[in-house]
């Protein structure tokens, strides 16, 4: 059996009913007016999305404005630390500077104390020489052009010195001769040192206290006593022996004995010969004079 074809010229001359039904429905529904309305969408679900979009933007502003100024305070930060850097070279390049100025300075005033020092020591030593050069002068005039009084043999002077070892002196004599037919003076000069011996005791046992005087002595009293020099040196001669036609410095060195304490000093110089004279002179016990 053929399936039956209908066409709209006769669809109501030979069709079935139930289609001509639906036919005539379908007409009719064609028949109205059609009206096309827009399709609204969500307003809940728009508001939802913008917030979200400005959330994502303000977020992203936000996000962008933080580094900006993060990458502002960064390249901030490390220029003022480059800057920090530099100028803590600077500061120890000044120190290191001023260092260097601080220890030149020192070794300057270091040199200049010890010029200081030299120095016055120089100058020292040369008015000593200059006072030494004012006496020889002295000395030389009295020889060349002497008085009436200078004539003939004179003790000029007698100096001592201590040697830094217990009672241990130096002593230097100077001898000097004016005479006419400048010829040569012969003899001897003795030289004797007067002064004081303390002589002591112990204390006799009756009056001796063991806790206070034990192994203690007493002075009584003291002496006057005349030391030679000869007792002195330990020399065997009678005196010390000079010649000379205008002068002699004599020099020599002796130890006083404990307990003594000098005075004076004197000196004796006898010439012998066809014109035989004596000079005698005293002078004050000076050491380092």
């Amino acid at each position: 059996m053929k399936p039956q074809r209908c066409c709209q010229d006769d669809l109501y001359h030979g069709c079935p009913r139930e289609l001509t039904d639906s036919v005539r429905d379908l007409s009719s529904i064609a028949e109205e007016k059609l009206v096309v309305a827009p399709q609204r969408p969500d307003t809940r679900t728009l508001s939802r999305v913008l917030s979200w979009l400005a959330i994502l933007i303000a977020l992203g502003g936000g996000l962008a404005v933080g580094w900006l100024k993060a990458a502002s305070m960064y390249q901030y930060s490390e220029t003022t630390a480059l800057r920090a850097l530099d100028a803590l070279e600077d500061a120890q390049a000044s120190i290191a500077q001023l260092s260097q100025t601080y220890e030149a300075m020192n070794r300057s005033a270091e040199i200049d104390r010890i010029t200081a020092a030299e120095s016055r020591a120089v100058i020292a030593s040369l008015e000593d020489r200059l006072d030494q050069l004012a006496e020889d002068v002295t000395f030389y005039k009295s020889i060349m052009a002497p008085s009436d009084t200078d004539k003939g043999l004179q003790v000029k002077d007698f100096s001592l010195k201590p040697t830094g070892e217990p009672r241990t002196f130096t002593y230097k004599l100077v001898l000097t001769q004016v005479s006419e037919n400048e010829r040569y003076a012969e003899g001897v000069v003795a030289v004797s040192i007067q002064g004081k011996r303390d002589i002591t005791k112990r204390p006799s046992r009756l009056n001796r206290k063991p806790a206070l005087t034990k192994g203690k002595t007493t002075p009584v009293s003291s002496s006057e006593e005349i030391l030679s020099l000869r007792d002195l040196t330990g020399s065997e001669e009678l005196g010390i022996r000079f010649k000379f036609r205008y002068f002699q410095n004599i020099e020599g060195k002796f130890v006083l004995p404990e307990h003594f304490e000098p005075e004076q000093v004197q000196v004796v110089a006898q010439a012998k010969g066809t014109r035989a004279s004596k000079a005698e002179q005293t002078f004050p016990w000076n050491p380092g004079a």
